[in-house]
């Protein structure tokens, strides 16, 4: 019994190897950055809440805005009062008074600080809105980073069943040997042990592919498996190119904004101190006072600030700590713009010249490892130099992968930071 147990586990075993080393990307639905990245706008929450906010803020715009037309209204009352006692006279004896009235209402004059508040409110939405526009730009990143996260682990899962299949050709060759007489036993072993170790990379990489696959489907909102089609390409462009585009930048503008909403509100507390000039009217539909003969008035008022007991002093002096703050934002927002630039400009041109080296290691790799088996062939050299050879290549070509990734990764981040990607990118 203990026996066919054994034999069940091997043999699930086995089955588990066949599996992982048949793995295929050609029946998941393919996808290119530019689709992640569009889906990926399109799903997020994030930008959604944010987007809301700026309606928020458009809602304040309308609001001030309003404080520019008169306010009207209908206005009713209804009086009761007790019977007056005997002997009471005069005009406000009657048990019952009613008056109806149409009312208006306008602020002819209030400093022009409803017109200031207009112009913040305005400020202040399009900073809003320049801001979830810089959100999308990043979600460009993080869209491409989870692309070539399964890109990458694709890429490698394809690299390590190739190296399996070399690695057990190479044992059928040396059993070969064996029977021959030629290979020892333990050169047989240590090819086996080789492929069990590459398997059980494999094994490790599958489950990196899968935590790779839920973050990318997240990101899309899509619920199959995804296959990455290809690595984004590099446009280069000198780093004075890319320097010049920092003051167009999203977040760069929305600092701006920012900054121009803190001066507008500064002006709009020292105009406190401004004299007002309102006016209000009325039209009597129904009155049944004394006054019901009189059939409208109308009232201006004027009214001129003389001491506010510092208040508005100390309005002015926050507001200005404000507008300082957003000055100071503003020129970090460039300052940091322009080391990212920088970062990443050098990051992206050492990564290429790192795709260049793997690419003359990955040659030289392969080279020796063809010579080290035709050599082996003659006796010229040990198993064991086969294999590290073979070992060579291998991380050769996983080196080759990561180090493109990069490039692509470092590429992705400077367009970001140049207040990309483009229309052509989505």
């Amino acid at each position: 019994m203990a026996r066919l147990i054994f034999s069940f586990f091997l043999l699930a075993l086995a089955s588990s190897f066949v599996l992982a080393e048949e793995f295929s990307t050609s029946t998941m639905r393919g996808i290119n950055l530019g689709e992640a990245y569009s889906l990926s706008l399109s799903r997020s929450e994030t930008l959604a809440l944010q987007g809301q906010e700026v309606e928020l803020l458009r809602g304040a715009e309308q609001a001030a805005r309003a404080a520019f037309r008169p306010y009207a209204s209908f206005n009713g009352t209804q009086f009761y009062q007790d019977t007056p006692s005997a002997g009471v006279s005069g005009s406000n004896t009657a048990t019952s008074r009613r008056t109806g009235a149409l009312n208006a209402q306008y602020d002819v004059f209030s400093g022009m600080r409803d017109y200031l508040s207009l112009r913040a409110s305005t400020s202040d939405t399009e900073s809003a809105r320049l801001a979830l526009s810089r959100a999308r730009q990043v979600m460009y990143v993080t869209a491409g980073n989870a692309y070539l996260d399964l890109f990458l682990a694709q890429a490698q899962i394809r690299v390590r069943q190739r190296q399996i299949q070399v690695a057990l050709d190479r044992v059928k060759e040396l059993q070969e040997r064996e029977r021959l007489g030629r290979s020892r036993k333990s050169e047989v072993l240590a090819a086996e042990a080789g492929v069990a170790q590459y398997r059980a990379q494999l094994r490790q990489e599958l489950g990196q592919e899968r935590v790779a696959q839920q973050s990318l489907q997240f990101l899309t909102g899509l619920e199959t498996d995804l296959a990455p089609q290809s690595l984004p390409g590099q446009d280069n462009r000198p780093l004075e190119t890319c320097l010049a585009t920092i003051d167009s930048r999203a977040d760069i503008l929305a600092a701006g904004k920012t900054l121009e909403s803190a001066d507008l509100r500064v002006q709009t507390q020292r105009r406190q101190l401004w004299p007002t000039l309102s006016a209000d009217a009325n039209y009597y539909l129904d009155r049944t006072d004394t006054y019901s003969g009189i059939k409208w008035d109308f009232t201006a008022s004027l009214q001129f600030p003389l001491y506010t007991g510092g208040k508005v002093s100390a309005q002015v002096s926050q507001a200005q700590s404000s507008r300082n703050m957003a000055a100071i934002s503003l020129e970090l927002a460039k300052r940091q713009a322009r080391t990212e630039v920088r970062q990443y400009y050098d990051k992206l041109h050492f990564a290429q010249a790192t795709v260049a080296a793997r690419e003359n290691a990955l040659d030289w790799a392969q080279r020796n490892f063809q010579a080290q088996s035709a050599d082996y062939r003659y006796g010229l050299v040990a198993n064991m130099d086969v294999l590290s050879s073979m070992n060579d290549a291998l991380s050769a070509s996983l080196e080759l992968l990561q180090a493109r990734a990069e490039e692509s990764r470092a590429a992705m981040e400077l367009e970001v930071a140049m207040g990309g990607p483009g229309e052509a990118s989505r």
